[in-house]
């Protein structure tokens, strides 16, 4: 019988395999799992905080009216022109605390218009101010932009269609419908990428953003605040693109006077 050859030393020679095949396992893992730290705390490091100070100014000249055809929301020419001219000798109204909304029939198609209330009045905040917050902007175009020509699209639509069906059947919209058409139209068909998701947060009421041109946002707020968060809002559908949280302070003019105090109710979900 050979000395050394038994069943210790076959056990001996598994472990040893053993403890390789788990080595060999582990040290990718390790180093893997270091890899996958390093990129996170890299990440942090050079990815701009979308935080910080604002300033925003009051505006002098409420926005220009935007005017749609229907033509870009894929309806119909007969629909187009039968709400077109309905709505030239019945304008759609709606009034709140807030703001005041008017879709009118033109020449050419529909003119919407958003103007203050008694209460309230615009503030503007240029983006070009902050490079992170202009970047961000350019950096998420397409996808933003995306976004907004998707739901201004479906709620154009649903706009002219449930206004023809109300003409045709001599029915009158109700209050519920007007909100609709004011939260899910309206207020899609003046803003562009960026104003769709964030809106203003003044004494913890949310203020939607209005107007958006040439890198401005529009909000319409009560006389007396002096400051707001501008910070992304929760849409529909549970997303919350826009992660930044910024403090506006509000300057009586573009050059920057003294500001304006806090505000009192809001729009809250865009509901008033």
């Amino acid at each position: 019988m050979t000395a050394g050859v038994g069943p210790q030393t076959s056990l001996s020679k598994r472990l040893r395999r053993r403890r390789r095949r788990n080595l060999q396992v582990a040290i990718p893992l390790l180093f893997g799992g270091l890899l996958l730290a390093g990129l996170v705390w890299l990440y942090w490091e050079v990815t701009p905080e979308l935080s910080g100070r604002l300033h925003a100014h009051v505006a002098e000249e409420p926005p220009p009216p935007v005017h749609v055809t229907g033509e870009e929301f894929g309806v119909g020419p007969e629909t187009r022109e039968l709400v077109r001219e309905y709505l030239a000798e019945h304008p759609e109204r709606i009034a709140t605390d807030v703001m005041l909304t008017e879709i009118r029939g033109t020449k050419h198609g529909l003119e919407i218009a958003v103007s203050a209330s008694t209460r309230t009045r615009f503030v503007v905040v240029d983006l070009s101010q902050d490079p992170t917050l202009r970047g961000y902007y350019n950096e998420h175009a397409e996808e933003l932009i995306g976004r907004h020509e998707r739901q201004l699209r479906k709620a154009g639509k649903r706009f002219f269609q449930s206004w023809a069906e109300l003409i045709s059947s001599r029915i009158a919209p109700d209050v519920e419908l007007l909100m609709e058409h004011r939260n899910r139209f309206v207020l899609a068909a003046t803003v562009e990428g960026l104003g769709l998701v964030v809106h203003a947060v003044a004494r913890d009421q949310p203020y939607p953003c209005v107007y958006e041109r040439d890198n401005r946002l529009y909000f319409l707020l009560p006389r007396d605040v002096k400051s707001f968060r501008l910070e992304g809002r929760t849409l529909e559908d549970g997303s919350r693109p826009f992660p930044g949280n910024y403090v506006v302070v509000i300057r009586q003019s573009e050059a920057g006077q003294r500001p304006s105090s806090t505000p009192t109710d809001g729009d809250r979900s865009h509901g008033n």
